[in-house]
């Protein structure tokens, strides 16, 4: 696709989520993506247009256990993940989360419960809500498992990860989150918006590892190429 077009089309899709959101069309009358009539929140024809990941591309190994995505962070889905995040679509973050579990099917092994990933606290004051913590209600609702948010905290102010390299972004992941005693033998799933490089999966999961947790997988809606 001409670069400039693509550029082109991914406003026009923050547009309509944008005017989605502001004028109530959202509610399940006009698809969220081309604002088309539909009962659903995405009319067949832009859920089809979704870049799901191929079955053999959606499980990859981390070093602390798997990591399971069911998007590739590619046009329109990142046009969603970015109107969820910051244009206050706590709603459109649930839909994301229980479209990728209902895609992926089940979280694999068994697992006791889902931790979603901490934001920074100005953050979460700044936009109202932590997408993460949306997204893993999706997630929850689909798979019938409970959610945790008091296993895992995040300490201190860290700098958004977007465009930092990988060591940068471990280097400032290294003490930003503590695992909670009450992990201690419990099978956990880490949930997330978007896998990049991983660090900030991997350092959740040594967190919760060095409180006791005996196995640490994660769930994300999309990963980059």
């Amino acid at each position: 696709m001409n670069p400039n077009k693509l550029w082109t089309s991914s406003l026009e899709a923050v547009r309509n989520l944008y005017i989605c959101t502001k004028t109530g069309l959202s509610s399940g009358q006009r698809c969220r993506l081309c604002l088309a009539p539909s009962a659903e929140a995405l009319c067949k024809a832009c859920l089809s247009d979704l870049p799901w990941l191929p079955t053999a591309e959606r499980i990859k190994r981390r070093a602390f256990g798997q990591e399971m995505a069911a998007f590739s962070y590619e046009f329109p889905l990142n046009a969603l993940i970015v109107s969820a995040k910051y244009q206050g679509g706590t709603g459109l973050c649930r839909l994301l989360g229980d479209l990728a579990a209902r895609s992926l099917g089940s979280p694999g092994p068994p697992v006791d419960c889902l931790v979603p990933v901490p934001m920074p606290w100005p953050r979460v004051l700044r936009r109202g809500y932590n997408h993460a913590d949306e997204i893993a209600l999706g997630f929850a609702n689909s798979w019938k498992l409970p959610l945790r948010h008091d296993l895992l905290k995040r300490s201190g102010w860290q700098p958004p990860q977007r465009g930092s390299s990988r060591r940068e972004r471990k280097n400032r992941l290294g003490a930003a989150f503590t695992g909670d005693a009450g992990v201690a033998g419990c099978a956990v799933m880490l949930v997330d918006d978007v896998s990049t490089t991983g660090s900030t999966l991997e350092a959740c999961a040594r967190a919760l590892q060095k409180a006791g947790a005996a196995r640490v997988d994660a769930v994300v809606v999309a990963r980059t190429a």
